[in-house]
Order: structure tokens, then sequence, then C-alpha cells
């Protein structure tokens, strides 16, 4: 199978697709030592344009790891990943791993630029201001120049309600402003697709709407999701579809809003349960 393939910026299907799926996912940690985990275990979605897909599972069901699967951060060790009416798979199981084959490729980085990702700490450059920040990716990847990556680094702040912190340094900000300056940073890329792996999760209570909010208008604008969360309420009203994970697999799934407030299978009803 070719791999070497291309991931348009604006590539649109002719046909009515979903914009990512993957089939037959497994991901091991620590394979082929004595200790090996078989962490996701023949994982299976689909995801479709302006669809809000929620994650949900106790800690260590394999969720984040399916999240960072749909990007190559954690690339599997088989199965097949299509984004965009591309293909991507796994042709050469004990090369599979080897950063050197993706930077080969040279497409890791492309499909990553239009898959978006916000993780649970901020990751920002500490001596970097705000605005820097957000025009890194503009600047390294996309080589835009200054001024437009200036521009619309700007109009991502605004975007998060952040504009007036353009020159403030990520310590001079409150966590939930961090988060949403991560935020802006991924926007920025223009991507097809952002995954949020639990990104309220280091946030104290009163932090963590300001960061909900920007996510809810996201969803409201049109933008392709995929969230990892246990804020129940965030899934309930924002959601389109959910996922229960558990062990590796997928234990239910289907409406957001039902599978929250009716789930149909005990071990999603146990987990909800104990949250709630």
């Amino acid at each position: 199978m070719n791999m070497s393939v291309d991931f348009p910026v604006d590539a649109k299907p002719a046909v009515v697709e979903p914009i990512l799926s993957l089939r037959d996912i497994n991901k091991w940690f620590n394979r082929g030592q004595s200790k090996e985990v078989h962490i996701l275990k023949g994982v299976s979605i689909t995801l479709a344009r302006a669809e809000v897909l929620v994650l949900l599972g106790p800690s260590g069901s394999g969720k984040s790891t399916l999240l960072r699967c749909m990007n190559l951060i954690a690339p599997p060790d088989s199965g097949t990943l299509h984004f965009a009416g591309r293909e991507w798979a796994n042709d050469h199981p004990s090369r599979f791993n080897l950063p050197a084959q993706f930077a080969r490729e040279r497409k890791v980085t492309e499909l990553r630029s239009q898959i978006g990702m916000v993780f649970q700490q901020f990751n920002l450059f500490p001596h970097k201001t705000v605005l820097q920040n957000v025009m890194t990716g503009l600047l390294k990847v996309k080589h835009l120049g200054k001024a437009q990556a200036r521009e619309l680094a700007m109009h991502e702040l605004e975007r998060v309600g952040l504009q007036q912190k353009a020159d403030s340094r990520p310590s001079e900000l409150s966590g939930g402003q961090k988060q949403r300056v991560a935020i802006a940073r991924a926007l920025a890329m223009k991507p097809q697709i952002m995954l949020f792996d639990e990104p309220t999760s280091a946030l104290d209570p009163e932090l963590r709407e300001g960061v909900l909010e920007a996510m809810k208008q996201l969803a409201t604008d049109g933008m392709t999701m995929v969230v990892v969360t246990h804020e129940m309420a965030f899934a309930r009203e924002v959601g389109d579809r959910a996922i229960f994970m558990d062990q590796g697999v997928i234990v239910e799934e289907g409406d957001a809003r039902k599978l929250v407030t009716q789930p149909e299978n005990p071990r999603t009803k146990a987990f909800l349960g104990s949250i709630l």
C-alpha cells in the first residue's frame, strides 16, 4: 500500500464520507518486552464533518491514546487511518514507530497541522509572549511572513477573548487563560479537526468555564471535534455522539445526551454513577 500521501489544507471530498476513520487500531506499550501492555484492542471509529465526538471512560481505558493515534503523536502498531479521503496504514510493523520513517514520508507534520490538539497541560513557551506562542507554528510550519502570521494569531486570540493579553508572558496568565492560548495556537493552523485531551482537568473549577465556553463556541461555528472529558454537562450539551471506553475497547456508543443520561451497558452505568 502506498504510504506517500497528501493532506491538502482545504481538501473537500466529492462524496459525503467521514472526515476521519480509524479501523482495527491496536496499540501496545513496551511491545515485545516482558511487561507489554495492550492499550487499544482493535478499536474502530468514524468522525463526520462538524461532529463533536466525546470520549468517556476511566483512567487507563485508552481514551487519550486513541486521541494521540488520530494525529500520529502515538502511531498505532496496526490498523488503518483514513483522513480527508486519504489513507495511512501500517505496512511494515517492525518500522512503524521509527521517527525516521515518518520523516522520510514528510507527511506527518502536514497531517498534524490539520488535526490540531490541545493537551491537559498548556505546553506554552515560557520565554515567548502570548502572541509569539500563537505565531510559532505559522512561522515554523506554514512558513508565513511575520505580518500575516501576526494578523492570523491576533484573530485567533480575539476568538478566545485574549487579544488584550497578546504581549503578556504565560507566567502572567491564569490556568484558564493559558489553556485558551493553547486553543488559539492550535486554531491558528486552520485545522480541519480539533482534538482535546481533558483540557480542563488541570484547572480549578472557577477557571474551567472560560475554556468550556471557548470550546462550545467552536462547536457552534462547526468545528469538527473529538473531546476526552469528564465534564458531563459539556458532553450532554455540546456532544453529538459519545463513546464509552474501558480496558482498550469501545463498550458503548451513541447519541451523547442519551448515553450520558440513559446508558445501556452496566459498565457505562457504573462509571457514570461514580462521577455524576
